[in-house]
């Protein structure tokens, strides 16, 4: 009789395991799931929404100001050394992006 609460134990405790194990595999696709459905709602709403060209933009109203004025470009000395600002192609940052 030992052997068999024994045995009824293991047996019960192996499927709880093997539930969670799926559970938990289940778990870990929502956040995929839930990022392609924004993707795929945005695809309709583009999909459904007509696309105006660039060109036909309505005119700016006379109380609006004009395009921002450009700051004059620095000039920098001879000593210093230009510095990147964007990451090297090929770099872990943008193999995944």
């Amino acid at each position: 009789m030992d052997s068999a609460a024994v045995l009824f134990i293991l047996a019960v405790a192996g499927v709880v395991s093997i539930f969670l194990f799926a559970l938990k595999g289940l778990l870990d696709q929502v956040p995929d799931v839930i990022d392609f459905a924004r993707h795929a709602r945005d695809a309709w709403r583009r999909f459904k929404e007509p696309e105006t060209p660039h060109d036909e933009q309505p005119p700016p109203a006379d109380d609006e100001e004009g395009p921002p004025s450009r700051r004059p470009a620095t000039t920098r000395s001879s000593s210093s050394s230009p510095t990147r600002t964007t990451p090297r192609a090929g770099s872990s940052r943008d193999q995944y992006a």
